[in-house]
């Protein structure tokens, strides 16, 4: 402030002979602050003057975006909420309560949701406008897209095939993409009738069990693979 002063005073000397400038805060707020410039010898005073700058538009991401930052982590990978609060708390800061998070969550579920939603419909309605413009749209288009890629209703193969005829690509049934097609017809059909046997059944059956049953079976007294519990429980009997 004396430096101000001092600055001050050596321009005002070429307007006034008997310059006696005294600098003085006039408001306060924070760490910015207003001064005015008072001249004795010539009674002048100067309006106030702003030593601090305000930017129109703050930098950075608003208050309320760093609460949905911080739960893309919940959303992309294994974390869950309580990693976050620990992770914040070990970094020293303080993490929003749950209840704000899991309000937070929902919002962010919703907002994805609507936004594919959205992007499906626009796709859609990108394809049906395109189609129609080149006169190859049918009724049935969309039906055939989903069932070419993972519906059972006509099967893959028959679907892409029904579908590039729509679309105009005439496959030829001695082609090798023909021949493909129905191979896989053949083979979901395949796995779709063993699914349905009994004996595909029982076996998935007996292999759960096993599975589910192995840890028992590898500390059984009766297993023949040497382990702890068999040590345990030998009873010092000698064979």
């Amino acid at each position: 402030m004396q430096c101000l002063r001092n600055i001050i005073q050596q321009v005002h000397q070429q307007n006034c002979k008997n310059s006696l400038v005294s600098v003085s805060v006039v408001h306060r707020r924070g760490l910015a602050i207003s001064i005015c410039a008072e001249c004795r010898g010539c009674h002048y005073k100067s309006t106030p003057m702003e030593l601090s700058n305000t930017i129109k538009k703050p930098r950075g991401p608003g208050a309320g975006v760093l609460n949905e930052m911080i739960l893309l982590p919940v959303m992309k990978s294994k974390m869950g909420m309580a990693d976050v609060s620990l992770v914040l708390s070990c970094l020293n800061i303080k993490p929003p309560s749950d209840s704000l998070m899991q309000k937070k969550m929902n919002l962010m579920s919703d907002k994805a949701t609507t936004v594919n939603e959205d992007e499906m419909c626009n796709n859609q309605h990108y394809v049906s406008r395109i189609l129609t413009l080149s006169g190859r749209w049918t009724r049935n288009f969309s039906g055939l897209c989903h069932s070419a890629t993972h519906s059972r209703t006509l099967g893959r193969g028959r679907a892409t095939l029904i579908l590039a005829r729509a679309v105009g690509i005439n496959v030829k049934k001695n082609s090798q993409m023909y021949m493909n097609l129905n191979r896989i017809d053949q083979k979901s059909q395949y796995h779709s009738r063993r699914k349905k046997s009994q004996a595909y059944k029982q076996s998935r059956y007996f292999l759960r069990k096993r599975v589910s049953n192995r840890p028992l079976l590898q500390e059984s007294l009766y297993s023949c693979e040497p382990s702890t519990s068999s040590q345990d429980h030998s009873y010092g009997i000698t064979y």
